[in-house]
């Protein structure tokens, strides 16, 4: 008869499905516990800076605007790509070496990156920038200038 081991094929391949939806919602409930841990640093680090440089609160609020303390992991971006364009778009905004430099970025597509070398340097710039007394509620009075 062919179809005699069939319900043994069955019941594998559901405890084969049981198993993989398993490990799904132990990655996810991984990812959500890590997506925790970076807005707590993410928000550690833009209080320590308010502390530091005395920032008011609105810059404060722009600072974590820019850290992503309240970011939300989707389907569509992930962290490490939109917090290496906020990054960029610090750097290359209010946090320019020269207004010269101060351009207005298209950043339309965010790609995943390779590595997170590149978002390590960028914060570091961006925290090295602030440290030089630079200010980013520049960024937000041209682009409210703009409208």
């Amino acid at each position: 008869m062919p179809l005699s081991g069939l319900d043994s094929l069955l019941q594998e391949s559901y405890s084969k499905l049981l198993d993989i939806s398993d490990s799904i919602q132990r990655n996810q409930d991984n990812l959500v516990q890590q997506m925790s841990c970076i807005t707590s640093i993410s928000k550690l680090l833009v209080l320590m800076m308010c502390m530091k440089y005395r920032y008011s609160n609105q810059e404060k609020v722009v600072l974590n605007s820019y850290f992503l303390t309240d970011f939300k992991e989707g389907l569509e971006t992930g962290y490490e790509e939109t917090m290496d364009a906020s990054m960029t778009y610090l750097l290359k905004t209010c946090l320019a070496k020269t207004k010269k430099n101060s351009v207005v970025l298209n950043m339309s597509t965010l790609e995943i990156p390779s590595s997170v070398d590149g978002l390590k340097k960028h914060v570091a710039m961006v925290v090295d920038r602030l440290e030089k007394g630079g200010r980013v509620l520049d960024v937000q009075s041209d682009h409210n200038e703009r409208k």
